[in-house]
C-alpha cells in the first residue's frame, strides 16, 4: 500500500485499524465491529473524491476531507449521487455485538464474528470495484477512471478492517501455526511490495498464464493501484531485464493499454481470492468461527485466544 495515497484519501485509515482492535476487546461496551470514535478531531468523516493522480508515493493529493469524527460505522461515505461503495451492505447484515456476560468461549466467538462480517464487508466493496474496474477497461474515459479510483479507495478502507485479525486463514502460519494459510498476501501483501513486479506484468503478461506464476509483490490491491493511479510511463525495471526491453518498445498509447488490461485481470483475481475468504468465514461454507470457537486445531482454548490477542 502506499501511505501518502490513502492517507490523502482517507487520513483515518491507518489510526482505525487501532480502533478495530480496541473494539475487539471492548465487545461487551460498544459492540465487537464497531469503530471507536477517532481520536484526531475532524477525520472521522470524509467527502469527496480525492483522487491522488500523482505515482506511488508521491501523490498530490487533489481530494479534500472532512468531517466530524463522530466514530460510529467502520465505514466512511462521501458519495456524489447513487449508491456510496463505502456504505455498509445490508447483505452481510447488522455488525456483531458481544455478549452480556464476558467468557473466553464468547472472546472468540465474537472475534470471529467480527472477522466474518468485516471480510463479508470487503468483498461487497471488492464487487462495486470489479464493475468500476471493467467499465473503465471496456471504455477508458476520465469519469470511468474517476470511478475505478473511487472505488479501489474504499476497497482498501474495508480491507484495513479486515487485516487486523490476523488469525486463522488471512495470516501465515508463522502467526496461526494451526490455521495460517497466507490468504491475505494474495489481497494486499505489504509490505513485500515491488513496483517492477507490476512492471514486469504488464509489459510480458505473465499473468494471462495464470496468477498462480505470478509473484505476490506485484499483484493484489497495491498493484491495482498502481495501474489505476500512476500516470508516469517509465518503468524502474533493470534495463538489462526482459520487463525494461520489452517495455521500451511500447508507446504510451500501448503502455496506457496494458495496464487497463492488466486492471482488469486483477480485479477478476482479487474477486476470486476475496470470494474464497470469505466463503471459510461463512456459515454455509468452511465455517471457521465454528472452530475458533471450539478452538479446534488449536493446542488449547488458551492457545487460540492468545493468537486472537497477538493479532
Amino acid at each position: 500500500m502506499s501511505p501518502s495515497r490513502l492517507n490523502s484519501l482517507f487520513p483515518s485509515t491507518a489510526r482505525v485499524l487501532a480502533g478495530v482492535s480496541i473494539a475487539v476487546v471492548s465487545w461487551t461496551v460498544a459492540g465487537a465491529c464497531s469503530a471507536t470514535k477517532d481520536p484526531v478531531p475532524g477525520a472521522g468523516v470524509h467527502s469527496g473524491s480525492g483522487v491522488d493522480q500523482g505515482g506511488p508515493g508521491k501523490g498530490t493529493g487533489t481530494g479534500s476531507q472532512s468531517g466530524t469524527g463522530t466514530g460510529g460505522s467502520i465505514f466512511h461515505g462521501g458519495g456524489q449521487g447513487g449508491s456510496d461503495p463505502g456504505e455498509p451492505s445490508a447483505v452481510c447484515g447488522d455488525a456483531p455485538e458481544g455478549a452480556a456476560t464476558f467468557s473466553k468461549k464468547a472472546l472468540l466467538q465474537v472475534a470471529g464474528e467480527c472477522a466474518a462480517w468485516t471480510t463479508c464487508q470487503f468483498s461487497e466493496t471488492m464487487k462495486t470495484l470489479r464493475d468500476a474496474v471493467v467499465d473503465y477497461g471496456d471504455e477508458p474515459t476520465a469519469d470511468r477512471k474517476l470511478a475505478a479510483q473511487r472505488a479501489w479507495a474504499f476497497a482498501m478502507q474495508a480491507y484495513a478492517h479486515v487485516v487486523p485479525f490476523e488469525f486463522g486463514p488471512i495470516t501465515p502460519s508463522s502467526k496461526d501455526l494451526a490455521h495460517g494459510r497466507s490468504l491475505g498476501a494474495f489481497v494486499h501483501s505489504w509490505p513485500a511490495l515491488s513496483r517492477c513486479e507490476v512492471e514486469k506484468q504488464i509489459a510480458v503478461r505473465g499473468y494471462e498464464s495464470g496468477f498462480d506464476l505470478v509473484p505476490t509483490a506485484g499483484r493484489g490491491l497495491y498493484a491495482l493501484e498502481y495501474v489505476l493511479f500512476f500516470t508516469g510511463t517509465n518503468t524502474v525495471c533493470a534495463s538489462n531485464s526482459t520487463a525494461y526491453k520489452k517495455w521500451a518498445l511500447m508507446s504510451e498509447d500501448e503502455i496506457a493499454q496494458a495496464k487497463r488490461d492488466y486492471a482488469v485481470a486483477l480485479v477478476g483475481d482479487l474477486m476470486t481470492r476475496t470470494e474464497g475468504l470469505e466463503n471459510i468465514w461463512a456459515a454455509d461454507g468452511e465455517n471457521f468461527g465454528a472452530k475458533l470457537v471450539n478452538a479446534e486445531g488449536y493446542e488449547s482454548q488458551q492457545d487460540a485466544l492468545s493468537i486472537v490477542g497477538w493479532s
